[in-house]
């Protein structure tokens, strides 16, 4: 759940990614994606609420525009992924992902 933005986005274990939008009574389902082959690793929303990334064991990376329910980056990763964090700085104008190697933690 983004509280900025009033977004919840759910990830399955079959690699699918459903955005849905908080109404008066209730939530109401928007779009959903088949992001990843297998299995999803991790999910993260950047601290603004604008961006949300997945990283799954078919070894990609998806980043999506919350606000517009768009998928616009996909990354092919060399190494299967463990976690996926937004990193920042107070008062960068952009935040950058990061993601682990699953067997070894190296980021």
């Amino acid at each position: 759940v983004d509280l900025r933005t009033d977004f919840i986005i759910t990830a399955s274990h079959d690699g699918h990614v459903k955005f849905w939008k908080k109404i008066e009574e209730g939530i109401e389902f928007v779009k959903h994606f088949r992001s990843h082959l297998g299995v999803i690793e991790c999910i993260a929303v950047s601290s603004e609420g604008a961006l949300f990334c997945s990283v799954g064991d078919d070894k990609a990376m998806k980043v999506f525009d919350v606000v517009n329910f768009d998928m616009i980056n996909m990354l092919k990763l060399g190494y299967f992924p463990g976690q996926c964090e937004w990193i920042y700085c107070p008062g960068d104008a952009i935040s950058s992902v990061a993601a682990s190697e699953k067997s070894t933690g190296k980021i």
